[in-house]
């Protein structure tokens, strides 16, 4: 009889170890949630890869500035287009450094990388940082954002860390809508 209950015993402890494994994702995007609400900035730092988001920030930031330069040239203003780059160049790890804290990651994810990141736009949907979980594997899992006035799906990309730990590894931006949307605003700006 008292094997009987060890077996039992032995058996509810896999069930809630096995649904706190299933669970963690899921935990890992509430905690996100709270941490870029309540802007701990420390805490934030542990949940993800911050090099390589900067480099990620820093490469899509500069291709938006070349292509601006672009067609300014092709307008006929290369010197002001050079200057602006070089004027934009200088105060873009400042902006790269916005985008990638707690407080600019929403905007991010929204692929609003050009919006002012101190601006307190709380409209819903990605605002509010509240994703769904995808699992990719034993060891991945994504959360995705949707941005509520663009429709643009984003990701997180999640790593396990640890038996029920996740960490951010990388990030999925609708690229090609935010170069368009970009592109599109420099066609209208010509246009004036």
């Amino acid at each position: 009889m008292q094997i009987k209950g060890i077996y039992v015993f032995l058996l509810l402890g896999f069930i809630q170890l096995a649904a706190l494994f299933v669970a963690s994702p899921y935990m890992t995007a509430q905690k996100i949630a709270e941490i870029i609400h309540t802007e701990d900035e420390a805490a934030w730092a542990k949940e993800i890869d911050q090099d390589y988001f900067k480099k990620y920030t820093r490469a899509l930031l500069d291709g938006m500035l070349r292509i601006k330069m672009s067609a300014d040239i092709q307008r006929g203003h290369t010197r002001e287009a050079l200057q602006d780059y070089t004027f934009a160049s200088k105060t873009l790890e400042k902006h790269v450094n916005k985008l990638v804290s707690n407080q600019g990651i929403p905007r991010f994810l929204c692929g609003e990388v050009l919006e002012d990141v101190a601006k307190n736009d709380q409209t819903g949907g990605c605002w509010q940082a509240k994703g769904s979980v995808k699992w990719l594997g034993l060891n991945r899992a994504a959360i995705e954002y949707i941005n509520p006035k663009r429709n643009w799906h984003s990701r997180l990309l999640l790593q396990r860390t640890g038996l029920l730990s996740w960490r951010v590894v990388d990030v999925e931006l609708p690229l090609d809508q935010i170069l368009q949307t970009f592109v599109n605003t420099l066609k209208a700006a010509e246009k004036m």
